[in-house]
């Protein structure tokens, strides 16, 4: 099973910068469809997504599960770097919490694929991106109310990977996520 270890300050910063795009704030729940859009078109591209995050099917079509519950859960205060970058605005919206944030855990082609995956969806409504999500991944299964994960495997089936590409990719995604996962070293049990 292919895993990546998340990293929230990097899809914090992606996006503040989806968000930069949109004067400042934008809907929830497209902006967290337009990064599960570009993760999904870097994880095709480069055998890896952006944000690292775990991707699953809701009724609402396909999303990043971490940044969602980040968004949604405001009970652990405003600290950490989801919140240094990003704030809730309203009911449905989120907002930049800072000026000019820094782009630097951002490669070009990610910027690049953000601002594509932006073009193709980023102007239309909730139940719009939803719509379009449910007809054109063809990962996303209707869940039934619930939610199933949907693995990276999958999309890069769909995607025309050969077996020998996904296990390439497989082999380095699990090689990356030995060396990124947060470390218990220096941790006392």
């Amino acid at each position: 099973q292919m895993r990546f270890a998340y990293n929230e300050r990097k899809t914090a910063q992606a996006m503040a910068f989806l968000l930069s795009r949109h004067h400042g704030k934008m809907n929830y729940m497209v902006a967290v469809k337009v990064l599960d859009l570009a993760d999904r078109k870097t994880l095709i591209e480069t055998g890896r997504p952006i944000t690292g995050d775990w991707m699953v099917s809701l009724p609402f079509g396909p999303t990043l599960s971490l940044t969602l519950n980040l968004i949604r859960d405001s009970s652990h205060g405003d600290f950490g770097p989801w919140h240094e970058y990003i704030a809730r605005h309203w009911r449905f919206d989120i907002k930049l919490a800072k000026r000019n944030p820094e782009r630097d855990e951002l490669s070009q082609f990610e910027m690049e694929t953000i601002t594509a995956a932006d073009a193709e969806i980023g102007w239309m409504s909730w139940r719009q991106v939803s719509d379009y999500s449910h007809a054109n991944w063809p990962e996303w299964r209707d869940p039934k109310r619930s939610s199933h994960g949907i693995e990276p495997e999958e999309i890069l089936r769909i995607a025309n990977k050969t077996p020998a590409e996904i296990e390439q990719a497989s082999r380095v995604a699990h090689e990356l996520w030995l060396f990124e996962r947060p470390s218990l070293a220096g941790r006392s049990s």
